[in-house]
């Protein structure tokens, strides 16, 4: 048991550095968006997501990427758009 806590802690900060990353770098993958009548702030589509994985040697292929991607959303990490 303690194993496996000890692995989901080093998933999350693992996750959670990588969200930072993003978050913070000079990048310009996390910005507002506009949808019809509403702005989506501080958000990315999965697919620049994934190009910026990639680009940023974090995964090295697309299939990783999402998987990444995923993991991020059950970890609760991000968030889809319809859910914030």
């Amino acid at each position: 048991m303690l194993c496996h806590v000890m692995l989901c802690h080093l998933f999350v900060t693992l996750y959670c550095y990588i969200y930072c990353r993003a978050k913070n770098e000079d990048c310009h993958l996390i910005k507002s968006r506009p949808c019809h009548d509403f702005v989506y702030r501080n958000c990315f589509t999965g697919c620049e997501l994934v190009d910026w994985l990639i680009q940023n040697g974090e995964v090295s292929d697309r299939s990783q990427g999402v998987l990444l991607g995923r993991d991020l959303l059950d970890q609760a990490i991000i968030k889809h758009g319809k859910n914030v």
